[in-house]
């Protein structure tokens, strides 16, 4: 059980700076609006692109602990969206004030 939980969360990892990186981009050039769709939807399917040219064998690491690419993706999308969801919380604590 942790040692699945510690092979998607390690995934999760990899995969951050390339959502962090796009969401950083839209805020830089849209504002925090397009900081969460970037970081939502573009970041992890850049980080998928990349992982399916350049790293083809990535995967076999994750697919010999029994863990398929549609759950480790979902686990991604997942917690980016666990992610926002707090961030619009803040947001909404702040604009409150």
């Amino acid at each position: 059980m942790f040692r699945r939980l510690e092979n998607y969360w390690t995934f999760y990892v990899s995969s951050l700076p390339f959502s962090l990186g796009m969401g950083l981009l839209g805020l830089l050039f849209a504002g925090i609006s397009a900081f969460q769709i970037f970081f939502l939807l573009l970041g992890p399917i850049f980080c998928y692109a990349m992982k399916e040219v350049k790293y083809s064998d990535y995967y076999l690491f994750y697919f010999n602990n029994g863990l398929t690419k549609k759950q480790l993706w979902l686990f991604v999308f997942g917690l980016n969206f666990f992610w926002l969801i707090v961030l619009q919380v803040i947001q909404i604590v702040m604009y409150a004030k």
